[in-house]
């Protein structure tokens, strides 16, 4: 859902075109959007989650715009990377992690 979502935002931002793929992703989302917490609680991935005792992991996940931080993969570790207006330079990444800090 969150590549959807991701998507949805960039065609928000008036970037495109996209691809036919894309396209029908953003369109998915936007189905789903006004009810996400109920999409996901209802569908295969998060009922199993719900019966594994991760019901607040679904709920985080439904938090749409609750965050202006993404995880970025540098290497081994993940690294916070803060919003960043499109189209431009992220500024206050994090520095890369040392072996150190893993």
């Amino acid at each position: 859902m969150g590549r959807r979502a991701f998507i949805a935002g960039l065609v928000n931002e008036g970037i495109g075109p996209l691809s036919p793929e894309a396209d029908l992703a953003a369109t998915a989302y936007r189905r789903v959007a006004p009810s996400i917490g109920e999409a996901l609680r209802e569908c295969a991935s998060g009922r199993e989650l719900i019966r594994y005792g991760y019901r607040g992991d679904v709920e985080i996940a439904a938090e749409v715009g609750a965050s202006d931080v993404v995880p970025v993969l540098n290497g081994e570790c993940f690294q916070p990377i803060h919003h960043v207006t499109v189209g431009a330079a992220p500024s206050s990444a994090a520095p890369a992690p040392t072996p150190r800090d893993r």
